[in-house]
């Protein structure tokens, strides 16, 4: 019998308090097309992020910076 891994899940607001922003800010990022963070919806209001996109939008946040 396989095990089933589940991925931990952030709210808005502990994704916020990670990045050190708004929690608007992230709403505003994840209904943005342009943006790299990626998160999906809970019922209509909700947003939850899989830790591994947030760990790809960090990777890619600090791949432009050290390439600016």
């Amino acid at each position: 019998m396989s095990q089933i891994k589940i991925e931990p899940v952030y709210t808005v607001e502990q994704v916020a308090e990670f990045l050190s922003c708004n929690p608007s800010t992230v709403r505003r990022m994840l209904a943005s097309p342009k943006c790299t963070l990626k998160g999906f919806r809970v019922g209509t209001k909700l947003w939850r992020v899989r830790k591994s996109d947030l760990e790809t939008y960090i990777q890619s946040c600090a791949t432009e910076a050290a390439g600016a």
